[in-house]
């Protein structure tokens, strides 16, 4: 049940990119040959109006097929009616390629917002373990001290804790923490962690001390805005140290490990598979916005080269980037299916 639940979420995602994509087109007048919610043969097909709508056999994908798209690709199917996409202003084709990505960042923050308003557990602020000749240590906190307030500010959530400690005030804070039920005042000097230059205190959580909190719906909406932000800085580090090689290519998981994962967030319950759906829509948005050719990123810098040199790129240099960069994506999806099948044999 919980794979038939995955690859249902999966393909949700999947329809709400090519919505994008799809209403972009349609506010500028651009006709949809074909809306399909996987690749390959069509399972299930239907036209309605101008547009064939497809379920295919690869559910793991989509695209959105419009006319005058496929010119680069066969000279002759070169289109330059009122409704065609090659007709369009550089513009308006880069709105439309940028609408599924917006539409997976949208989707993420709905569903956040939606958890905020549901409840969420947090880490609470609990001290699970002391740092040696730390300040903790010298000021005499213990393990299981709930810090609730530093300087002025209520702490709830441990993530809270380190920014609030690197106030301006040369490293002196306030700190309230509750022990037996009694609350105990102290004034503390941080230290400076000298490879970062950032106060610390020297205590660690206890991750088996969890909260569930909810929000009304303007934090729920602050909840929202800050998940996404931070997951997709998240995943753009993740590409970055990807690409020089900080973490290796047998880190890359595949298809196996996203439907291995979803299932089992559904399992647990359903804020754990909205939170799962939300990750991987910011996911779906960060990836397809790199800048390759074969993804919505690496045709938004194509038309950026049309709009600085007045011209589209030439025909025989967009098929190669094209059948090149989808040689390099299928090689990816290869070593992670590859290394998906390695974990599970270990």
């Amino acid at each position: 049940m919980g794979i038939f639940i995955a690859f249902i979420g999966l393909s949700f995602l999947v329809f709400f990119h090519e919505l994008g994509h799809f209403l972009f087109a349609k506010l500028f007048k651009v006709k949809v040959n074909i809306f399909s919610i996987g690749f390959g043969k069509a399972i299930i097909k239907k036209k309605i109006g101008e547009t064939e709508y497809r379920f295919s056999i690869f559910p793991l994908g989509g695209y959105v097929l419009m006319k005058g798209e496929n010119q680069f690709i066969n000279s002759n199917e070169i289109d330059i009616s009122q409704n065609s996409y090659a007709n369009k202003k550089p513009w308006q084709k880069i709105l439309i390629l940028f609408g599924g990505p917006l539409f997976n960042f949208i989707l993420a923050f709905i569903l956040f917002i939606f958890l905020g308003l549901s409840g969420i557990e947090i880490l609470a602020p609990v001290v699970g373990s002391i740092v040696e000749n730390s300040p903790a240590s010298k000021y005499n906190i213990q393990k299981q001290d709930k810090i609730i307030k530093i300087n002025e500010t209520e702490i709830k959530d441990w993530k809270d804790i380190f920014p609030n400690l690197q106030q301006n005030n040369n490293g002196k804070i306030d700190i309230v923490i509750l022990r037996n039920n009694q609350k105990i005042f102290l004034n503390i000097q941080l230290d400076k962690n000298p490879k970062n230059n950032t106060w610390f205190l020297g205590i660690t959580p206890d991750v088996t001390k969890l909260n569930i909190v909810k929000y009304n719906f303007l934090e729920a909406v602050q909840f929202g805005y800050d998940s996404v932000t931070k997951f997709t800085l998240l995943l753009i580090d993740g590409v970055k140290q990807l690409i020089t090689n900080t973490i290796g290519l047998n880190q890359l998981g595949g298809f196996i490990s996203i439907i291995d994962y979803t299932s089992k967030a559904s399992e647990i319950g359903l804020n754990s598979l909205f939170f799962m759906l939300a990750f991987l829509s910011i996911n779906l948005a960060v990836l397809n916005l790199l800048p390759i050719p074969a993804l919505d990123g690496g045709q938004i810098i194509l038309v950026v080269y049309e709009i600085i040199r007045g011209k589209q790129a030439n025909e025989k240099i967009y098929y190669y980037l094209i059948a090149f960069s989808w040689i390099f994506l299928i090689s990816l999806m290869l070593i992670g299916v590859i290394n998906d099948i390695n974990r599970l044999v270990e």
